[in-house]
């Protein structure tokens, strides 16, 4: 009698056991694609400006170009920028091209808020920001597509920001 109960018992425990495994299992996340718009194709990209003394901003850098035949939807921004105390970093965009109707291209700047975050032992004063947007960027007539910018108080000292941007392609 002692058998079947710690037999019984063995099966209740295997059976919870089974339960509560396919309970967490089902909190794993798997990877998915969009099936709803399998035209989409995520990017990631990230790049970075340095000052040095006599210039104060420094824009029209490089970030993200985008493939022939596609549009870049960018959808977060951020950047983390350093200066010399007391030349502090004034403004982070980054730029879009987009473009127009008569076969030319303009670009469109967006500016990233930035917030002084303290005083890096490595870097000196530390400004971050970050931006979740729905920003549209073509290749432009010579390349390219996504650019990026920033300037500073005074041109004094050296200084970076580093960013970086993330979002998907679209065919168009």
């Amino acid at each position: 009698m002692l058998n079947r109960f710690r037999r019984a018992i063995s099966l209740l425990l295997f059976a919870a056991s089974g339960v509560y495994c396919a309970a967490a299992s089902a909190q794993y996340s798997t990877p998915m694609r969009d099936v709803e718009n399998p035209a989409r194709t995520p990017f990631q990209a990230s790049g970075s400006i340095d000052f040095s003394p006599p210039f104060a901003g420094i824009f029209g850098t490089p970030l993200f170009e985008v493939p022939v035949g596609r549009r870049a939807v960018i959808e977060y921004m951020s950047v983390r920028c350093s200066s010399p105390a007391g030349n502090p970093i004034v403004s982070a965009v980054v730029q879009v091209t987009e473009l127009t109707g008569g076969g030319g291209s303009i670009s469109r700047s967006f500016q990233i808020p930035i917030t002084f975050q303290g005083t890096d032992a490595f870097s000196g004063p530390l400004y971050i920001g970050g931006l979740t947007a729905r920003l549209y960027s073509d290749r432009g007539l010579s390349g390219g597509g996504v650019t990026m910018g920033a300037s500073r108080a005074n041109g004094s000292g050296s200084g970076n920001c580093s960013f970086a941007i993330s979002g998907h392609t679209i065919a168009i």
